[in-house]
């Protein structure tokens, strides 16, 4: 069987930094968020997943866009999308990780 290219975490980091050269902060948020783990499932439910910890509120939005958030470039460009409309608001929960 085919198995899924799991990228590295400096790989992960890369990828963060390129999407969010303005907001190095969000690199801290996805450590934070999943240990950057782009298969992130807190607590196995499906509520928040992946890099950023998307939760399940925003799976209109993913699916009118053509994103899934457990794609981990689909992850950081919806970030991407929530950090542009609303700073790191988001992610307030994780804030006394990040902050």
């Amino acid at each position: 069987p085919r198995r899924e290219y799991t990228p590295t975490q400096l790989e992960v980091i890369d990828k963060i930094k390129k999407a969010f050269p303005d907001a190095p902060v969000m690199v801290e948020v996805a450590r934070c968020e999943s240990e950057f783990n782009p298969t992130a499932d807190r607590g196995n439910l499906g509520v928040d997943v992946g890099l950023f910890q998307i939760n399940q509120v925003h799976l209109a939005a993913l699916s009118s866009l053509g994103l899934d958030r457990w794609n981990i470039d689909d992850n950081i460009s919806y970030a991407r999308l929530l950090y542009d409309q609303a700073g790191t608001q988001p992610w307030f929960m994780s804030q006394s990780c990040w902050g």
